[in-house]
């Protein structure tokens, strides 16, 4: 069986090329922050955000994101 051919001399039967893939998406989140100082629970890092720490190295950040306090320096996720 012959292949159809367009006047252009191409192949109608070949399925149309695929549309592009979307772009990835960008991650993100920041590097660690380096904490200025903490009083009771609330720590304030060195931009001027603030964390409440709870029990052990955990924290949430203004945002509401988990964060891990390690020394001097919180990385939230």
């Amino acid at each position: 069986m012959a292949a159809h051919r367009s006047l252009a001399g191409r192949d109608l039967t070949a399925p149309p090329p695929s549309p592009p893939l979307p772009p990835q998406p960008v991650s993100t989140v920041p590097g660690p922050a380096q904490i200025n100082t903490c009083l009771g629970s609330t720590c304030i890092d060195t931009q001027g955000a603030t964390y409440n720490t709870g029990v052990g190295n955990a924290a949430v950040n203004s945002s509401g994101r988990l964060c891990n306090r390690s020394g001097n320096t919180m990385q939230c996720f």
